[in-house]
């Protein structure tokens, strides 16, 4: 795909931010996610893996629906949480796509209302959507995306018991896994989840 075709379905809100010049990983990955197969996306830092998976839940959701949340984005830390959600904001302008944000040091009980008042996308850090999900605080039956960003830090950190966890729960839904590096310790926490995924992978 010509860089000029895949603007025409990228969100009008992200090109205004200057975001007109599609990185390898975006036209690599497109089609693949556009299948509805699942994916890892393998990149170094710098090359547009956080703005793929933005355009993707807005591209895929297109508008609010129902209370359960569609897309579930697994992130290593508060700090990437916050400024993913800030950046999901700014390009979803246009719609009228809800998001909630959950990690470690906000008050648990605020964070379960906040999910149960409705939703579409939550971005998550993994210890507290463990404790949420464990807690029956999230409804995971509607999701239609379930995406891991910086997988290996997430891996490194010790949270491959909330994958597990997760996978025995979780519907029939796409995943997609973005990471700076595959490991011998991110694909023994991923294989059973998505066994087929077909992978990209973009060097320096």
């Amino acid at each position: 795909m010509s860089p000029e075709k895949f603007n025409l379905t990228v969100p009008e809100a992200i090109l205004r931010a200057g975001y007109d010049k599609p990185t390898e990983i975006q036209l690599q990955s497109y089609s693949i996610i556009n299948s509805g197969a699942d994916l890892y996306a393998v990149a170094p830092e710098g090359n547009g893996k956080t703005i793929a998976i933005l355009m993707t839940i807005i591209r895929k959701l297109k508008m609010a629906h129902e209370k359960a949340p569609r897309a579930l984005v697994l992130v290593a830390d508060k700090e990437k949480a916050l400024a993913m959600e800030k950046l999901f904001r700014r390009f979803s302008e246009d719609t009228d796509l809800r998001s909630d944000c959950i990690y470690d040091s906000k008050d648990i009980q605020d964070q379960i209302d906040e999910l149960y008042e409705g939703t579409d996308v939550v971005f998550a850090t993994p210890k507290r959507l463990h404790t949420i999900f464990l807690q029956n605080g999230v409804n995971i039956n509607k999701l239609q995306m379930f995406i891991v960003d910086d997988a290996s830090i997430v891996i490194k950190n010790g949270h491959k018991v909330v994958i597990h966890r997760l996978q025995a729960s979780l519907p029939r839904c796409q995943k997609l896994v973005f990471t700076e590096e595959m490991t011998d310790r991110l694909i023994e926490a991923t294989e059973e989840l998505m066994p087929f995924a077909k992978i990209v992978e973009i060097e320096e």
